[in-house]
């Protein structure tokens, strides 16, 4: 049996495909695509995203919703193509982005949608993907969730959105958030930790509020916009040390930057924000003002629009030129 996985992750350092094909490898043939193997795969195909300065530009076949013209960019033909001859028994695809490319790829053979958010609101914490990116995420779920064989996700509210709304219900599966309880339960502080599972976005201020400190220590990531929205909020942060949060996050200055995976450094971390009530006010006096000034989605909007319309301006000349000459 041929398994194909698919994810815009890094296969070993994201949990949720990295369980599934360490669960798998021994047993079927695991074939992946992402933008890093996991190390357990028999084949490995690298999905290669856009930067962003060519992303900026094709966002604009979104509003004009091209959105296949979008989902198609030359990095998915040439997926196709190499995989032309490949046959695959079952097909998982990770967020509802990918199940267009694993359909095409399935050949008729299963394909399960592993659903890690709500994929119409996916984003819903960012200012920029409802204006540009919502209705697209939409489109992908009103015409391909379907034509999926199963849905599978780990959220109770996750399965009645999806049932409320498209009149599907996916299955659950409490893996992760098991686990969470019962290493709480393990550790003796099972009743000193609330699992809120899915919370709607316009409800995540009133939590935001309720904290003390927000931590994120991730061994990989983007900035996360929770980082931002905490600091919004007036939490003080703990972020991991990793290149991209500290575009945000300075060491002392506005939060606390910790080594990966350095527990004893967390610990007193945290200690020391909830004991310096000081520091804590310096902390998010300068958040407030480094979220309004990075953050504005407002004032990245004019910016974005500003460098669309110079560059069809510099086209527009140089059509003209062109024609002239």
């Amino acid at each position: 049996m041929k398994v194909l996985i698919l994810s815009y992750t890094n296969l070993k350092n994201d949990p949720r495909p990295y369980r599934q094909i360490k669960s798998l490898y021994q047993n079927v043939e695991v074939h992946t695509i992402g933008t890093s193997k996991s190390g357990l795969e028999k084949t490995f195909t690298k999905l290669i995203k856009n930067n962003f300065i060519i992303d900026a530009f094709r966002i604009l076949l979104l509003k004009l919703r091209l959105y296949d013209n979008y989902y198609w960019d030359n990095h998915k033909k040439k997926i196709l193509s190499g995989k032309n001859n490949s046959r695959y028994n079952l097909l998982i695809a990770h967020e509802i982005r990918l199940v267009p490319l694993a359909l095409k790829l399935a050949k008729g053979s299963p394909v399960i949608l592993d659903a890690h958010e709500y994929s119409p609101k996916n984003f819903d914490d960012s200012l920029i993907w409802r204006f540009f990116i919502k209705k697209y995420y939409t489109y992908l779920c009103d015409k391909y969730l379907p034509m999926v064989d199963k849905i599978i996700t780990v959220s109770p509210g996750i399965v009645n959105a999806y049932k409320k709304n498209y009149s599907i219900k996916p299955i659950l599966i409490t893996n992760a958030c098991e686990y969470a309880e019962k290493i709480a339960q393990q550790f003796g502080v099972l009743d000193r930790v609330r699992f809120f599972g899915f919370i709607p976005f316009e409800e995540l201020p009133l939590y935001y509020n309720l904290a003390d400190i927000f931590v994120s220590v991730p061994s990989s990531d983007s900035v996360p916009v929770t980082l931002q929205e905490a600091m919004a909020c007036g939490v003080p942060p703990i972020v991991s040390d990793l290149p991209a949060v500290k575009e945000f996050v300075q060491d002392g200055v506005n939060g606390y930057v910790i080594p990966i995976r350095d527990a004893d450094t967390l610990a007193k971390a945290i200690i020391e924000t909830l004991e310096s009530k000081n520091m804590s006010k310096k902390f998010i006096n300068h958040n407030l003002e480094l979220v309004k000034g990075k953050s504005n989605f407002y004032k990245n909007m004019e910016e974005m629009l500003t460098v669309y319309q110079n560059t069809f301006l510099k086209n527009s000349v140089a059509t003209k030129l062109n024609k002239k000459v």
